[in-house]
């Protein structure tokens, strides 16, 4: 359902040089098997908070992803057969963290763009009750193999008891990133995603910058290759055919030191440490190998 923007209180004013929004999430739909080795990992399970949910939304749309979640940010892994799309699609959501952020950066892709950004209230499914969940926008035409859209999470969402989030500290995070996720990756060692590098086609690049900008992102490009950073993480989209195209590189920032390990899961391999840092890499999910 496309509808005009909502929101549920005066937005807040920004600098127009300002980040207002954030990375919140990235997705990735891997093969059977790496999908199946993630389920099942119990690292995993020790490495971050994990979970394996399935998510009914808009009336009956419905995925099942397998989430490492950290302080503001988090990953989210779908199988072919999830409702994430097909092998080697990926995702790049952003978020402000105070309520307005949103409105900024529709007016100014609007000043920067030719397009105009198509605006969508997204609900969520408690019981038979369609609950309005956030404001979703994102660019009229779909990407080949990526999708970057910016999300603002409802307060009155956040305030819901069944949404199960924490209470705000203040006025400031009524719709933070950090409310939205718990606070039990203080007991894993996980803290959050740093950065993410994707492949994707050259299309998919040209209609992700734009939108990286408009969220106050400092992105760069050399031929087929955009870097955007906000203030804690970096998103890398290469170009390439979309045969090619998928999760590349994860990199996260850890609670703690730690001593070096490698899981292998699938056709991916995680190493933990040594120190704060740990990196998951991804061999092309369209590889020509058995599943």
């Amino acid at each position: 359902m496309l509808v005009g923007l909502t929101s549920c209180s005066t937005p807040a004013t920004h600098d127009i040089d300002s980040q207002v929004a954030f990375l919140n999430h990235s997705f990735a739909v891997v093969d059977q098997t790496t999908a199946n080795a993630i389920e099942q990992s119990d690292y995993l399970r020790r490495f971050a908070v994990f979970s394996i949910r399935t998510t009914h939304a808009d009336g009956g749309e419905t995925w099942t992803g397998r989430y490492l979640m950290g302080r503001k940010t988090y990953l989210e892994v779908f199988g072919p057969k999830d409702g994430g799309g097909d092998v080697g699609t990926t995702g790049i959501g952003i978020s402000p963290d105070r309520v307005g952020g949103l409105a900024v950066l529709i007016q100014r892709f609007a000043r920067t763009s030719p397009s105009q950004l198509e605006t969508e209230v997204r609900t969520r499914q408690y019981g038979q009750e369609q609950v309005p969940w956030f404001n979703s926008a994102h660019t009229h035409e779909e990407g080949d193999a990526l999708s970057v859209w910016a999300m603002e999470y409802f307060p009155s969402f956040m305030n819901d008891p069944r949404s199960e989030k924490k209470p705000a500290k203040g006025p400031n995070d009524a719709i933070s990133r950090e409310r939205y996720l718990t606070d039990d990756y203080l007991r894993r060692m996980m803290r959050d995603v740093r950065l993410i590098e994707i492949s994707a086609t050259k299309r998919d690049i040209a209609l992700a910058r734009p939108m990286f900008s408009a969220a106050g992102f400092r992105v760069n490009q050399e031929r087929d290759r955009l870097v955007a950073r906000d203030a804690d993480t970096t998103i890398i989209v290469a170009g390439t055919s979309r045969e090619a195209a998928g999760i590349r590189r994860v990199e996260f920032v850890l609670n703690a030191p730690t001593t070096r390990h490698v899981e292998y899961l699938g056709r991916s391999t995680l190493t933990v440490g040594p120190g704060t840092r740990a990196v998951w890499m991804f061999e092309p999910a369209n590889a020509n190998k058995p599943d």
